[in-house]
């Protein structure tokens, strides 16, 4: 396994695709990272939605830990001449992020640049977009009718915790698999550790991180069961893949 890398300021590009006199403009926001792979695989996210999008302005911004924060990228747009701004939030659970912070973003831009008109999407879970990929992902990695955990971010608020509990359900239910656990890297058990440690040599168990793109999370949990005595199959990440791309086109679309 190569170990994802790390610095204090990444430089995350904060790129603009799309015709330098569009009128329309896409902000897709992501949490943000240190990790070169993660920033990485949004770049790549935003290439893919301005091919899907060719006649309207596509940037990042972030909401944390890399640049450019979202007001930045907010005010980059504004100052190109754009007069739609559509917000599409790249987070999977409903937790403080997307219910709180992403609207007190959009409602302060709004504020700030009256004249310009934001709109706001859902993010991307709850979504069987999603419950699909992860299953494919899980069968790619030939882990179809094994025990399955489902590694999590995790949440303070019940309403993020049962979107990915009831996501990964079905997941287990479209994989055949006899058992679903999930594991959770923060602030709801059980933890990544316990249930690691709840394994023993002879287990044969498929790991699928729910998460978009790689990071600091999926980096701790593989280095947590790469000392698990169980057989672990890695089923990977969401990452960019051709229905998270579709998935995020249809959110701006609608």
């Amino acid at each position: 396994m190569v170990p994802i890398r790390f610095r204090p300021n990444p430089s995350t590009g904060g790129e603009v695709h799309g015709p330098p006199d569009a009128d329309d403009a896409v902000l897709l926001l992501a949490h943000g990272s240190r990790c070169f792979e993660s920033l990485a695989q949004v770049r790549a996210i935003a290439a893919a939605v301005a091919r899907r999008e060719p006649e309207r302005r596509v940037t990042t911004g972030f909401l944390q830990l890399s640049p450019p924060e979202a007001t930045d990228a907010v005010a980059s747009l504004v100052e190109a001449g754009c007069k739609t701004i559509t917000v599409v939030p790249l987070l999977l659970l409903r937790a403080t992020h997307s219910r709180v912070d992403v609207p007190g973003i959009v409602e302060a831009a709004q504020v700030r640049h009256p004249f310009v008109e934001f709109s706001l999407t859902k993010g991307l879970g709850v979504s069987n977009t999603l419950q699909d990929l992860a299953a494919r992902r899980i069968a790619d990695a030939g882990g179809k009718g094994r025990p399955l955990v489902i590694v999590s971010q995790g949440s303070s608020n019940e309403l993020a915790l049962g979107d990915v509990i009831d996501a990964s359900v079905e997941v287990g239910a479209l994989t055949g698999a006899p058992s679903v656990v999930n594991a959770f890297a923060r602030a709801a058990d059980p933890s990544v550790v316990d249930v690691a440690a709840s394994f023993s040599a002879g287990d044969d168990i498929v790991v699928f991180y729910w998460v978009l793109c790689h990071g600091k999370l999926v980096e701790d949990a593989r280095a947590v069961f790469a000392d698990c005595p169980a057989q672990i199959t890695d089923a990977g990440i969401f990452g960019p893949a051709p229905a998270i791309i579709e998935l995020i086109c249809h959110r701006i679309d609608s």
